[in-house]
């Protein structure tokens, strides 16, 4: 049986290029096709780790497509930048290296969403009560 046969039409793929999985280009391309969505952390791309270089990141990105991708943080060591400034960091890197912001967008947000089960009209609620909430904070801060 597989998972299909269960009614799952999309797993994710964890971690493809650590250590402990070490999937080539082609094994990831290969689980994508069958219907594998890719988790990478930012942590590996950091200079500390190092498994993955951005550029190398982005041509993934590019063979398999960013819905196929969710980009995570991964943080749990006490050298590491905190969660929000690692993604803000590997974010503003891949910008740079070229990638649409639709595409990070995609990466960061929508696919981690559509994982969870969430909607576009559940998205929408969350961008509203977080609108809501910073308006809020500003009138305090005022």
């Amino acid at each position: 049986m597989e998972a299909k046969d269960y009614g799952i039409n999309e797993v994710i793929f964890s971690h493809p290029d650590s250590n402990s999985v070490g999937a080539n280009r082609q094994e990831i391309r290969d689980m994508c096709a069958l219907g594998a969505v890719c988790e990478f952390c930012a942590l590996g791309c950091l200079p500390s780790l190092m498994r993955m270089k951005p550029k190398d990141f982005a041509d993934v990105v590019g063979d398999i497509g960013e819905d196929k991708v969710i980009l995570t943080t991964d943080y749990f060591f006490e050298w590491s930048p905190p969660g929000p400034e690692t993604m803000r960091m590997l974010i503003g890197t891949f910008l740079a290296l070229g990638m649409s912001e639709t595409a990070v967008r995609k990466m960061v947000r929508e696919n981690p969403a559509r994982m969870l089960g969430m909607d576009a009209d559940r998205l929408a609620k969350l961008d509203a009560e977080q609108d809501a909430h910073r308006a809020q904070s500003a009138q305090i801060d005022v």
